[in-house]
């Protein structure tokens, strides 16, 4: 037996489509034709920069499971945007192990092409991943130099600055400050006392 002039049994599986957290079979809907299954990954020569593998194949989608719009659909409320797909040959060596970044909205109920191609089935692989990645470290890094806050209700609907030297009137504030702000009064009505007592001598 040579490599590829024989032809490998393969299983494409789905996460969570049936039960949360079991991959389901579903090779029986793979459409062998326009190709079959194309899965690409790295490199296409030495000059070209690394790309993230993509398995590209499409389903007989004409009962419309795999439309998540469709409420008579088979895995309705549990297939979507980024649905983990693994492609494996059956002695258990994984080929491919991504994500469906789409899927069609509806199937085709005319019948004149059930298997419907298109774009969205693609599988970005790590692609996806990696953006939801930036995405967190993006939302990290507003919420260190922009902090959510936190003010009296008297505030809903003002004008609140944060800048140097700037001001935002309150008539509220915390027990803390109102402390810290008696003392300073104390303190200026201190000095003017002393201060008057001085001129008067």
């Amino acid at each position: 037996m040579t490599f590829p002039a024989t032809v490998q049994d393969i299983k494409v599986e789905l996460l969570g489509v049936v039960t949360a957290a079991v991959w389901t079979d579903v090779t029986t809907y793979v459409q062998r034709r326009d190709g079959g299954i194309n899965i690409t990954r790295g490199r296409a020569d030495e000059t070209s920069t690394v790309q993230p593998s993509k398995a590209t194949l499409s389903f007989n989608n004409r009962d419309g499971r795999f439309s998540p719009r469709n409420p008579s659909g088979a895995y309705y409320g549990k297939i979507g945007r980024n649905t983990q797909l693994r492609v494996s040959i059956l002695a258990g060596t994984y080929r491919f192990w991504g994500e469906v970044s789409q899927w069609p909205t509806l199937q085709d109920i005319t019948g004149n092409d059930v298997y419907g191609s298109s774009p969205g089935m693609e599988a970005l692989g790590d692609c996806r991943a990696l953006q939801l990645y930036e995405t967190r470290n993006a939302q990290a890094f507003d919420k260190v130099v922009n902090p959510p806050m936190k003010g009296p209700t008297s505030l809903n609907g003002q004008k609140i600055s944060l800048l140097p030297g700037d001001t935002t009137y309150t008539d509220s504030m915390s027990p803390s400050r109102a402390r810290h702000r008696r003392a300073a009064q104390r303190f200026m009505r201190a000095s003017a006392r002393t201060m008057q007592g001085t001129a008067m001598a």
